[in-house]
């Protein structure tokens, strides 16, 4: 159990050996010309709501939800859709189970919510409230690959991850040191901490304060290992924050398989603070922090 666990672990950094989660009848995406559109998504509980809108800017659009469960199976049911420019309310949309798209008009441009509720069938109540930038503005794949190349370039960094399938929240520290080492703990409701450590392909664990045991994977960690770039699609801009004196720049894009991604990286040094990862039954959320501390991790 403690190996498909690590095998789970897919944050923007992903450990060799270790590939993203399987989905099953993901809702498919196109490109709409030089405005490619965003895809969004986010879970309440075991339920994915994933909304796309087309082209994404003031104008006509389309609009489209798709609802699925923790296995991939498509989630029939009505929802509502109430969207919002700079606080100003639109129309609510009632879309019927079956036909979840229809043609809107955005006013104008501003900073968007859009909230998606399910009304009935097995999702009733499950909803999630989007935030973006309108007009996005697409970006190249290129600004995704010095986002890889800035992270892939530092020697050290920690993370905290969020992981569920909508069930219990498992809790992750990590501490990455490259080329090969990771630490990391797992904190599980109603279970001891663990903690595992990996040296080149040497693998140690233990629960709590208890006896360390030690295994051979046969492959050796590559931290960091960035790979946001991978077949990314509908890469768009959604906004902007900002970290200390950093401008951070958020971006949305979908990879293949129905793996819907937000990052929060910064517009000049292009590092990623913070990302939300939502594909079926594989909800995880994290942030990066600590870039180039010194870090020692030693086999226990």
């Amino acid at each position: 159990m403690r190996r498909l666990l690590f095998a789970l672990i897919v944050p923007a950094l992903l450990v060799a050996g270790c590939g993203a989660p399987a989905s099953h009848g993901a809702a498919s995406v196109a490109d709409t010309g030089d405005h490619p559109g965003v895809t969004l998504a986010a879970n309440d509980g075991p339920t994915l709501i994933v909304l796309s809108l087309d082209p994404g800017r003031p104008g006509d659009n389309m609009l489209s939800v798709d609802l699925r469960s923790a296995n991939g199976d498509v989630v029939p049911g009505a929802v509502q859709v109430a969207v919002s420019i700079d606080g100003v309310p639109a129309p609510s949309l009632a879309l019927p189970s079956g036909d979840r798209r229809r043609a809107v008009t955005i006013a104008h441009s501003g900073q968007a919510e859009i909230t998606v509720k399910a009304t009935d069938g097995l999702a009733a109540s499950a909803h999630a409230t989007f935030a973006l930038a309108l007009p996005i503005e697409p970006l190249p794949a290129a600004t995704l690959t010095d986002i890889d190349a800035a992270m892939r370039g530092l020697h050290t960094m920690r993370e905290e991850q969020t992981l569920t399938s909508g069930g219990p929240v498992l809790l992750f520290h990590f501490e990455y040191a490259a080329p090969d080492r990771v630490r990391y703990t797992m904190v599980k409701p109603g279970a001891a901490i663990s903690e595992t450590r990996l040296i080149g392909a040497e693998r140690f664990d233990r629960d709590g304060a208890g006896p360390w045991t030690s295994s051979n994977m046969g492959f050796g960690s590559r931290v960091p290992a960035s790979e946001l770039a991978r077949a990314a699609t509908r890469i768009a801009l959604i906004g902007r924050d900002h970290d200390g004196a950093e401008p951070l720049i958020e971006i949305a894009f979908v990879q293949p398989g129905g793996i819907h991604y937000r990052v929060w990286a910064g517009a000049n040094d292009h590092l990623v603070r913070r990302y939300t990862m939502m594909a079926n039954g594989h909800y995880m959320t994290g942030t990066y922090a600590d870039f180039d501390v010194p870090l020692a991790i030693a086999a226990p």
